[in-house]
């Protein structure tokens, strides 16, 4: 299932449905078992066209027609990329229950919270292999090496980020509402807040 909605906009939600189970040789009704969470949420919407959807519910969409065919493996490549939190959390909720051992999910994201409820995880950048193992285990590599830097002035934040960003100590960086949240380079001491032209 890409993380772009790649089903017909023209066709009802009920048209998908029954289109890709004709494709996968099964029914909508053999196979309701499988997508009986998702089509309760989504049948309200049955006779509404697949473009005319919001992003949550192209996605439950899209998820729907992939599992009308029980999959022994099931891609999802950035399934909730433009979705509201509350349908993130619950388009990740449904894949885990309606799936059983016999499923391998493959869950690109760039969400942390989505990766977390894994039971492994691969960090790639650039096509190169970063971490792998337990999400814990990535997370824990970060322990002690995040913090916040506050009392910056707004109209001195960007400049105060783009500073500490060029000093060894600081890995990485972003502005998170009034703050900077920094994560400290791998065996490297905290510089003090006044360093960083914090206070």
């Amino acid at each position: 299932m890409p993380g772009r909605f790649s089903l017909y906009q023209d066709l009802s939600v009920e048209e998908n449905l029954n289109f890709f189970a004709t494709v996968f040789g099964t029914t909508v009704a053999e196979n309701y078992d499988l997508i009986r969470d998702i089509y309760y949420q989504i049948e309200p919407f049955k006779t509404r066209r697949a473009g005319k959807l919001s992003g949550g519910m192209k996605q439950k969409l899209g998820l729907a027609c992939a599992l009308l065919k029980k999959p022994r493996l099931l891609l999802l490549d950035e399934p909730s990329v433009g979705v509201d939190p509350i349908s993130r959390r619950e388009l990740g909720r449904m894949v885990r229950e309606m799936l059983d051992d016999d499923t391998t999910i493959v869950w690109s994201t760039a969400y942390l919270d989505e990766a977390e409820q894994c039971d492994d995880v691969l960090l790639l950048s650039e096509g190169h292999l970063l971490f792998g193992g337990p999400p814990s285990q990535l997370t824990a590599r970060m322990d002690g090496r995040v913090f916040q830097l506050l009392g910056i002035p707004e109209n001195r934040r960007r400049q105060v980020l783009t500073e500490a960003l060029e000093q060894p100590e600081i890995r990485d960086g972003v502005i998170q509402g009034a703050a900077l949240r920094l994560v400290l380079t791998a065996g490297m001491a905290q510089p003090t807040p006044e360093a960083l032209g914090g206070g």
